[in-house]
């Protein structure tokens, strides 16, 4: 029998439309096989610091 996990608010706030506006993001660069360029991961990795960070003052 399967179990229902409880999902909180701030999941469903702020963690879940980010979670789908990455995917909306990089769904193109996926599907047609180009590359990252430098400066677009730099982008995706100051993105996902601010992230981050975003979730650690919220937690607090």
């Amino acid at each position: 029998m399967a179990r229902l996990l409880a999902v909180g608010g701030p999941l469903v706030r702020f963690d879940l439309p980010v979670m789908v506006a990455v995917v909306l993001l990089l769904a193109p660069v996926f599907w047609s096989g180009r590359r990252i360029w430098r400066v677009e991961g730099g982008g995706l990795a100051v993105a996902c610091l601010v992230y981050l960070g975003a979730v650690l003052v919220m937690r607090i």
